[in-house]
């Protein structure tokens, strides 16, 4: 993500492949406490995320990304200026959390929506899978929504009597 020589928290991370690497930031943490609180994420998209942390107070961060570099550009307002604020790093452990380390990269939703389409037999590439299970990106995850009822994992399905 960046050298240990230029870390400064307000200074963007280099997203190497595009991926969030906790340990990397990790070292750039002010404090290695835990945070106690709820992130809540407000706006969500690949570019612009805006987040609040709640514990006795309320923190609002704001994450910008900018693909053709691979920089993530992070501010909060805790006002601790040169070092990685623990609601930042909260905010990433959430976001790795909901959606995985990849959420940066380039077409996260058809990927992921190809690996969970799989789970039940189906593909992006045949027009009648898309007639029986949707999915919408939504501030907690990756939400299935099923148009048929029922629906089961082909993983669970077996052929033979248990």
């Amino acid at each position: 993500m960046q050298n240990k020589k230029q870390s400064k928290g307000d200074d963007p991370i280099l997203l190497k492949d595009q991926r969030i690497d906790l340990k990397e930031v990790q070292e750039f943490k002010l404090y290695h406490l835990l945070m106690y609180g709820e992130v809540v994420i407000e706006k969500l998209d690949f570019t612009h995320l805006k987040t609040q942390t709640r514990e006795w107070r309320t923190y609002k961060q704001e994450f910008v990304f900018d693909s053709q570099i691979n920089n993530l550009i992070t501010t909060c307002t805790c006002g601790k200026k040169n070092v990685f604020c623990e609601h930042r790093y909260a905010v990433l452990e959430e976001i790795i959390h909901r959606f995985g380390d990849d959420f940066f990269i380039d077409d996260f939703v058809k990927r992921h929506t190809e690996k969970r389409l799989a789970q039940y037999g189906l593909s992006l590439d045949d027009d009648d899978d898309k007639q029986i299970i949707d999915f919408e990106l939504t501030t907690k995850g990756l939400v299935e929504i099923p148009k048929v009822k029922n629906l089961k994992s082909v993983n669970n399905f077996s052929l033979l009597p248990v």
